[in-house]
């Protein structure tokens, strides 16, 4: 008679350890950058998001995303404020690791033509912008703006 037994991986009493590191990455302006991780240990653990040993927030500019052992950090739209030391924590009731990664955002050639464009100061400028309104569907609706600046003619 025979009896099978599935290994099952044992993680009580683990301190989190990676099994995938953040790697360095070089990027233009205006790239979505993408960090990820894997982390092995004993759940419950907390992870982190420094840059510059500055604590990151999920917000709209900074999306951290968990999905079991998998960790994100999404830079939307990057820019050259982005560059520098990027680290993930992650810290269990039985420890801690640490990984990094530098980030290096260039700017983009079209950034850089645009920074160098001089722009007239007779340019139209919006002053009062168009407001959102709600109206049923079918109805019509009008939308205002104030524009203020040089006509083209």
């Amino acid at each position: 008679m025979f009896s099978a037994r599935k290994e099952e991986k044992l993680t009580e009493n683990v301190p989190p350890k990676f099994t995938k590191t953040l790697q360095s990455i070089c990027a233009n302006s205006g790239q979505l950058i993408r960090l990820d991780t894997i982390i092995d240990g004993a759940e419950p653990f907390d992870v982190v998001w420094l840059k510059n040993e500055n604590q990151l927030i999920n917000d709209n500019y900074y999306k951290m995303l968990r999905d079991g052992n998998n960790c994100t950090l999404l830079i939307l739209e990057a820019n050259i404020d982005d560059n520098g030391i990027y680290k993930c924590i992650a810290s269990n009731k039985f420890g801690q690791t640490i990984c990094q990664c530098q980030v290096e955002i260039k700017e983009s050639r079209e950034n850089e033509r645009q920074s160098k464009v001089q722009i007239p100061e007779s340019l139209p400028k919006i002053i009062d912008p168009i407001k959102s309104i709600a109206v049923k569907e079918g109805d019509s609706a009008e939308f205002n703006c104030k524009i203020t600046g040089v006509s083209g003619k």
